[in-house]
């Protein structure tokens, strides 16, 4: 097989509808926060920021209790779909979880709360009807539900008002959703056999902690040191995590293919199987990362790149910082993703709890050595040296007894 060959086969995951799908997530979230930069005063960003970390955070919360292990347990219940009441209370979850954040972030109006948290009751909607569409192989509807996003954020960009505003901004990037909701509503079948909670909970349950534990690597202390009035830094990382977003498409779109493909396709239901995908995907995403990181950080230093919302130093940092952790951590996620479709829930709960205790810590004493600037900048380092310090050793001594 020549190289040109092996190549074509081994980036064969970034022709996928789904890798398709991801891509174009990312630019939609993306393009929010570049429009938020470009158009915002540093205040109004840094809060449109939090607002959008929180938005992230709580969405996420849904899929990973939800949405996601529904889809794994398909390896066993290969008919089942998640009943629509399920999506109804993690909606009404979703706008009550983030209201309750954005009072924590000192917002006070009440027409902003009723807004912000109002429109949040969208996303798990939708969510439901991608996990659907992915579990009865309608990939290219998922894919084109994104494509109506990025349509969709493009035009808040031409709205003045809504662009350099946080609580309208937020707002209507969560009610735009009701686009690709109803595009997906009507392309999908009707839901046929129901698949109940009981049957995968278990597996939920490690999923969530999972979650959460992740979460706390890097969003939580975000969060924190947002709400605690440090937001140039903070709104430097999250610039530096949006313009990064290719990598992150990339590990998501790898992971959503790998639990996509493990769960329904039979050519993955041998363990070796997904263990040879992941492990050929992890490889080619490190490479990926190391490139992209090295020219993105030497254009903005060269360039002293900068938005009215944020200053070249703090995106800067964020840049090194960020780009640093993801090229160690998505590479070790790939193989925590692949013991997820193993099975192997609380070996990865375990590893992550771990990750999160050091992590966790650098944060805080990061904090106490040298303020938010030496928080963040501790707390991603440690993040970038523990996560494949732990993965890697777990997958290679689990993968010894699954192959």
């Amino acid at each position: 097989m020549s190289f040109l060959q092996r190549a074509f086969r081994l980036t064969s995951w970034v022709r996928k509808p789904l890798t398709v799908s991801q891509a174009l997530a990312s630019v939609a979230g993306a393009g929010a926060l570049l429009i938020a930069g470009a158009s915002m005063s540093p205040a109004e960003f840094g809060q449109f920021a939090l607002f959008n970390l929180a938005y992230n955070l709580l969405t996420g919360l849904a899929r990973a209790a939800l949405f996601q292990p529904a889809l794994i347990a398909r390896r066993r219940f290969a008919t089942a779909q998640v009943p629509f009441r399920y999506a109804a209370l993690a909606s009404i979850a979703l706008g009550l979880a983030m209201l309750g954040t954005i009072w924590s972030l000192g917002v006070r109006d009440p027409l902003a709360l009723a807004y912000v948290s109002g429109s949040a009751l969208v996303p798990a909607l939708l969510d439901w009807l991608y996990s659907r569409a992915v579990s009865l192989d309608r990939r290219w509807d998922a894919a084109t539900a994104n494509a109506l996003r990025v349509l969709l954020v493009a035009v808040a960009a031409l709205v003045p008002p809504v662009r350099s505003d946080s609580v309208l901004l937020q707002t209507y990037l969560s009610l735009s959703l009701l686009v690709p909701t109803l595009y997906l509503l009507i392309r999908l079948p009707r839901v046929g056999a129901t698949i109940s909670y009981r049957a995968y909970a278990r597996a939920a349950g490690w999923q969530l902690i999972d979650y959460l534990l992740g979460q706390s690597l890097n969003t939580v202390p975000l969060l924190v040191l947002g709400a605690a009035g440090h937001r140039g830094p903070v709104a430097g990382v999250r610039l530096a995590q949006s313009l990064l977003g290719p990598l992150n498409l990339a590990f998501a779109a790898a992971a959503a293919n790998l639990i996509a493909d493990g769960s329904t396709r039979a050519e993955y239901a041998a363990a070796k199987a997904v263990i040879a995908g992941g492990t050929r995907i992890g490889r080619i995403l490190s490479l990926l990362a190391l490139a992209l990181v090295s020219v993105l950080v030497a254009a903005v230093w060269a360039t002293g790149f900068e938005l009215k919302g944020v200053d070249s130093t703090s995106l800067l940092l964020g840049l090194a910082l960020v780009g640093a952790s993801l090229i160690t951590t998505g590479w070790a996620n790939v193989h925590a993703v692949v013991l997820r479709i193993l099975d192997q829930q609380a070996r990865v709960t375990v590893g992550r709890a771990a990750i999160a205790v050091l992590t966790s810590a650098a944060f805080v004493l990061g904090y106490v050595w040298a303020g938010t600037t030496g928080s963040v900048t501790a707390g991603f380092l440690t993040l970038m040296v523990a996560s494949p310090g732990i993965f890697l050793t777990m997958a290679r001594r689990a993968y010894r007894n699954l192959r």
